[in-house]
């Protein structure tokens, strides 16, 4: 993660009490969340045992994840292409492409308004009076940019 601050004027107490950095005053921030596909493949693996084998990779607008397990006793691969979609209370995660087991599932999953794969809830609205601007989806990162209008203490 990578923020910036210009000109910015610290309330100390404030900052202290909330142990958080707070500010009276500013000439804008911006922040660049960078979530690495690699990241993303051990936090799964980790998290849900069932999953044997996955793989990430950003390229213009579209996520690819290809992924291998098994349930019980049925072996399971999955390869889906989504799109994030920026809106303005969250990120949708669009589907583009669904295949299970080398079923097309796209079919099914276009028939209902809300996709079954509920959206990435992306707080827009972060610490600090950031908002949600962009998201990029490129070389294997997965980018939310956010930024803030300048403050000034009345």
């Amino acid at each position: 993660m990578e923020v910036l601050i210009k000109s910015p004027k610290p309330s100390v107490t404030l900052s202290q009490f909330y142990n958080w950095p707070v500010f009276q005053e500013h000439q804008g921030i911006s922040m660049q969340l960078l979530i690495n596909g690699e990241t993303m493949e051990k936090s799964i693996l980790e998290r849900f045992k069932q999953v044997k084998k996955i793989q990430f990779s950003t390229d213009q607008s579209l996520t690819n994840i290809h992924a291998f397990g098994q349930v019980e006793n049925t072996s399971l691969e999955i390869d889906t292409d989504v799109h994030l979609k920026l809106e303005p209370e969250l990120v949708r995660v669009d589907i583009q492409r669904f295949l299970l087991n080398n079923w097309d599932l796209t079919w099914f999953t276009n028939l209902f308004k809300n996709h079954p794969i509920p959206p990435l809830k992306v707080n827009t609205f972060p610490y600090l009076g950031l908002r949600l601007k962009n998201v990029k989806q490129q070389k294997g990162l997965i980018v939310f940019d956010y930024d803030s209008p300048s403050r000034k203490s009345q």
